[in-house]
């Protein structure tokens, strides 16, 4: 077994990413990001009685329910070890995709929506540090490395989304309801193999004492590092994600076809792919933070074209802001990882995920209020926010780069 997933490895992925443990992950994530019901999750939301605003509303429970449970799941990571958290993400994510194929009202949608909270808040840290363990075991700890890999994961997942739109818009064509069973059996899949995941290389206690790790400490931290918090108080996934939702029901009106908003999104999801997978060169090439910037910038000015009148700009908008917000996410995760403490990585992690999740959850009604009288306004207010977030994000890393000139968060080049 493990010399098989040893080709498989070698055979997908370079081979100083190869290892059954990485392996495993990568085949977990691309299980676990099968989407099919995407190109028509507001439709078959709405088959079963749901506004728009009730759908953008089940953001706010999944934030909710992540930040609720943040902190607890990174401290029990920096305590007990990543695999336990990491398997009851994909247990969690399982049972979410089974009550969302299953529920027939919005109270059903909303537990769905907990769930996967829940899961998103066990992932995030925990897996980072997992893979961030294995990275240091075969010595490749510079951007150059990091950021290679979570663009991996991160076109990894957008991968299965194309796929999962292609074959979504089609499976749904028979009902609505067979693309949520699917993704339902692929997220059970993605669990089983999750319990087969070697322990992680790194001891459960970095510290000679052999204390559980100190939230406060990491929260601490957190807030007097400019850099974390700018993160932590900026959803800019929440921002982001919003431009699907009001692209399908903008695309609806303008009379496209189911058929033809899963071709879309698959088209914005491969080149959000590609673009994820060359991050890490980007980052070496312009450095991390000129990229991040660069992305931001680049996703507000995607929705204030999508606010334009006709079906082109909301289409343009939707590509590119898929391609922005993907190639953000592992430059961003790369900017943080510098930032943080071994000994306390998820619970850093986790830390930024609650605050940013709070501010998320604040946001997602009042995007659904604009959205359900305008979904261009909508969009020209997200557009409006990420470009003011570019703003601060200049100042904050200039005022780094004064502090720390050369050393944390740099533009080297390391690892190269």
């Amino acid at each position: 077994m493990e010399r098989l997933a040893s080709v498989i490895s070698g055979r997908l992925f370079p081979r100083r990413h190869t290892g059954q443990a990485i392996l495993l992950i990568y085949l977990c994530t691309f299980l676990g990001a099968l989407a099919f019901y995407q190109p028509v999750n507001v439709l078959y939301l709405g088959s079963r009685g749901l506004s728009l605003a009730q759908v953008l509303l089940l953001e706010s429970f999944l934030l909710v329910f992540m930040l609720l449970t943040e902190l607890p799941s990174g401290y029990l990571s920096d305590w007990l070890g990543c695999k336990s958290v990491i398997v009851a993400g994909f247990a969690f994510a399982a049972a979410a995709q089974v009550v969302y194929a299953c529920a027939a009202s919005f109270t059903g949608f909303a537990v769905s929506s907990a769930l996967y909270g829940v899961s998103i808040a066990c992932l995030s840290g925990s897996r980072d540090t997992y893979l961030i363990g294995h990275l240091e075991r075969l010595g490749m700890t510079g951007d150059r490395h990091t950021g290679d890999i979570y663009g991996k994961i991160t076109a990894l997942g957008l991968y299965a989304g194309v796929l999962s739109s292609l074959a979504g818009a089609q499976l749904a064509r028979v009902s609505l309801a067979v693309p949520a069973v699917a993704t339902a059996v692929a997220a059970c899949v993605a669990l089983l193999i999750a319990l087969f995941l070697p322990a992680p290389p790194v001891p459960a206690h970095p510290d000679v004492s052999g204390r559980a790790p100190s939230w406060p400490t990491a929260l601490r931290t957190v807030l007097r590092s400019r850099v974390l918090l700018y993160f932590a108080l900026t959803p800019t996934f929440a921002l982001f994600a919003s431009v699907n939702s009001i692209a399908q029901v903008k695309l609806t009106d303008f009379g496209v076809r189911v058929g033809w908003l899963g071709v879309l999104f698959a088209a914005a999801t491969l080149l959000a792919a590609l673009a994820s997978h060359q991050s890490g060169r980007m980052a070496q090439r312009w450095g991390t933070r000129k990229v991040h910037l660069l992305a931001v910038a680049g996703g507000g000015l995607a929705y204030l074209i999508g606010a334009l009148p006709g079906p082109v700009p909301i289409i343009g908008a939707t590509i590119c802001a898929a391609v922005f917000m993907n190639v953000r996410s592992p430059v961003s995760a790369v900017i943080m990882n510098t930032q943080m403490a071994p000994s306390l990585r998820a619970s850093m992690f986790s830390v930024c995920g609650l605050i940013s999740g709070c501010v998320g959850a604040l946001i997602n009604p009042g995007i659904g209020y604009l959205a359900e009288r305008s979904g261009d306004l909508a969009l020209a207010a997200i557009g409006c926010t990420l470009l003011g977030l570019t703003g601060v994000w200049h100042g904050v890393s200039r005022h780094d780069a004064r502090q720390q000139p050369g050393a944390v968060l740099s533009d080297s080049r390391e690892g190269s």
